[in-house]
C-alpha cells in the first residue's frame, strides 16, 4: 500500500465514461422487452374510491395495468437487511391501495411496447380521489388529529432518548454561561444525474430472476427480491454496471422496484422502469428535513459542562427505510470530538403526507450542525474566537480511549491534531488579519469549522462483507 498512499492514481473507468461507452440501466436492451410507467396521485391525502383502466387497456401497445389488488397479494416478505426481519417497520404497499399518502404516490402501473405508450395510457387511467385533510407539517404532526397511517395514531414512527433531560437542570442552572438554539434543516433532494431505474427479467422455466439496477448496493436488491418474491437468493441475479449517482438515495429498493419485480412474474419479457425528471423530484425522496433545540452549559473559561439536544424528524409517508436506526445516530454522536462530561439527547420521527425520507450523504449529518453552530453561538457568548472556544474543548490524542457521555467509545482518532493541522494550511491568524482588512473596506470575509466523529464502517451483511477472486493467469498475470 505505500506506493499508494499519496499518490496520484489514474481512475480506470474514466477513459469508457468520458467517450460514451459506459452502460447504465437505461441502456439494457432485452428481446421483447416492456416498458412501465406509474400513475401518481395529484393528492398529499385522498381516499381511493375507485380506478377505471378500461380507456388505458384499449390502447394499441399496451400489454396491462395493475392496480394494487395485482401486485400487492405477492408479497412474501418485504423488510431491509438494515432493519432485520423483526424490526418495527413503517407500511410499505407496492401500489396504494385504500388512500393517497403524498404527491406522488404510485396508483397504478401501465405497461406498454414503449415507454410513449405507457404515458400515453397512464394518462388514460381514471381514479376516483376522495380528497382527505392532509398532514403536511412535520412540527405539528404529532399534534395533528389526522393520521398519516392508521395504524399509527399520533404519526409517531419511533423514538430514542437518553437520561432525562431533567436530571441535567442542577448543571444548567449553576452554570455561568448557557446558550441555546433551535436549528431547523430544508428538506433534501438527492438529485443523482441518472434517476432510479431498473429492469427485470423473470424465467419462468428455471424460476430464476435476473435485475439490471441503478443502485449502490446490489447485494441487497438480491436479498430482497429473493425475500419479496419468495424464491432462494442463488435464484435471483442481480447485475449493476455504471451508476449515474446515488448519495444514499439507491442503497435501497423502494416501492417502485418492488412493483417492477412483482409485475415481471407475471409477464411474458423482461420489463424496464426508468424514472423520469418529474417523477424523481415528486417521489424518489427526500432527505434532512428536521429540527431540534440544542443547549449547552458552559464554564466561565469556555469549557463545557453539559449538552442536550431535542430533535425531530420527517419521515415523509413512506421512509426508506425505517428512519429510527440511521436517525438515532443524530443523539449518539451529536457529543462530536469534544470534552462533555454530562449530556443527553431525544430524538423522535414523525409521519407526514410528504415524499418517505430517504438516505442522502450521511442521513444523520444534523448532529454536527446543530452542535458546531451552537458552539459558535457560544463562542459569540463568550467574546471568544470560536476557534478558540474549540480547542479547548476538543479531545487530544492523550485522552484517549474515553467515550462520550452516552457512552459511545471513542479510540485512534486525532480530531484536536487534525484541527490544528486544517488551521496551520489555512493559515488561520493570516486570514483573521486579511478579514479585519476586508471588513474596514467594506467587504464581508468569513471563515468557519465543523469537526465530526463518527464509526468508519458498519457490520450489516452488504456492508460488511464482500467476495473477492484472485486467479493467477498461465502467463503469470494476476486477476483480481
Amino acid at each position: 500500500m505505500a506506493r499508494y498512499t499519496g499518490t496520484r492514481i489514474p481512475r480506470v473507468e474514466d477513459p469508457r465514461l468520458l467517450t460514451g461507452t459506459g452502460t447504465y440501466v437505461d441502456d439494457i436492451v432485452r428481446p421483447g422487452m416492456l416498458h412501465a410507467c406509474f400513475v401518481r396521485s395529484p393528492l398529499a391525502r385522498a381516499r381511493i374510491a375507485g380506478i377505471d383502466v378500461s380507456d388505458a387497456l384499449q390502447l394499441d401497445g399496451v400489454h396491462a395495468v395493475f392496480t394494487a389488488a395485482d401486485l400487492n397479494p405477492g408479497v412474501r416478505e418485504q423488510w431491509y437487511t438494515l432493519n432485520g426481519r423483526d424490526h418495527p417497520d413503517t407500511p410499505r404497499p407496492p401500489l396504494a391501495e385504500d388512500e393517497v399518502r403524498f404527491v406522488g404516490d404510485p396508483v397504478a402501473m401501465v405497461v406498454a411496447v414503449d415507454r410513449y405508450v405507457a404515458e400515453d395510457a397512464a394518462e388514460s387511467v381514471v381514479v376516483d380521489y376522495e380528497e382527505l385533510p392532509p398532514v403536511v407539517d412535520y412540527a405539528t404532526a404529532l399534534e395533528s388529529t389526522e393520521s398519516v397511517h392508521a395504524t399509527h395514531p399520533g404519526n409517531l414512527v419511533g423514538e430514542l432518548a437518553g437520561r432525562p433531560m431533567e436530571d441535567l437542570a442542577p448543571v444548567f442552572d449553576s452554570a455561568p454561561h448557557v446558550v441555546s438554539v433551535t436549528v431547523h434543516q430544508q428538506a433534501y433532494g438527492p438529485v443523482p444525474m441518472e434517476t432510479r431505474g431498473i429492469v427485470a427479467e423473470w424465467s419462468a422455466p428455471a424460476g430464476e430472476m435476473t435485475i439490471w439496477a441503478a443502485t449502490q448496493s446490489p447485494h441487497e436488491v438480491r436479498s430482497f427480491c429473493s425475500r419479496l418474491l419468495g424464491v432462494d437468493e442463488h435464484r435471483v441475479r442481480v447485475v449493476m454496471r455504471d451508476t449515474g449517482g446515488g448519495f444514499g438515495q439507491k442503497v435501497l429498493p423502494q416501492r417502485e422496484d418492488m412493483c417492477v419485480m412483482l409485475a415481471a412474474v407475471k409477464l411474458p419479457a423482461a420489463l424496464k422502469w426508468i424514472e423520469d425528471r418529474q417523477e424523481h423530484l415528486l417521489a424518489a425522496g427526500q432527505a434532512r428535513h428536521e429540527h431540534g433545540e440544542a443547549r449547552m452549559a458552559l464554564d466561565g473559561d469556555g469549557r463545557i459542562l453539559a449538552a442536550t439536544l431535542d430533535h425531530v424528524q420527517d419521515a415523509g409517508a413512506y421512509p426508506t427505510p425505517s428512519p429510527v436506526q440511521s436517525g438515532i445516530a443524530v443523539g449518539m454522536l451529536f457529543p462530536g470530538p469534544y470534552r462533555i462530561p454530562e449530556g443527553t439527547f431525544r430524538s423522535r420521527f414523525v409521519f407526514s403526507n410528504t415524499s418517505g425520507r430517504v438516505a442522502y450523504r450521511g442521513p444523520w449529518q444534523f448532529e454536527s450542525m446543530a452542535r458546531e453552530v451552537l458552539l459558535d453561538t457560544a463562542a459569540r457568548e463568550l467574546g471568544l474566537d470560536p476557534v478558540e472556544l474549540r480547542r479547548r474543548n476538543m479531545l487530544r490524542r492523550e485522552d484517549l480511549p474515553t467515550a462520550n457521555f452516552n457512552g459511545m467509545p471513542y479510540d485512534d482518532i486525532t480530531p484536536y491534531e487534525t484541527f490544528e493541522q486544517a488551521l496551520e494550511i489555512l493559515d488561520h491568524p493570516a486570514f483573521r488579519r486579511e478579514q479585519e482588512q476586508a471588513r474596514a473596506q467594506g467587504r464581508h470575509l468569513g471563515v468557519g469549522t465543523c469537526t465530526y466523529v463518527e464509526p468508519t464502517a458498519g457490520a450489516t451483511p452488504f456492508h460488511g462483507t464482500e467476495g473477492a477472486t484472485i486467479r493467477i493467469e498461465p502467463s503469470g498475470k494476476v486477476n483480481v
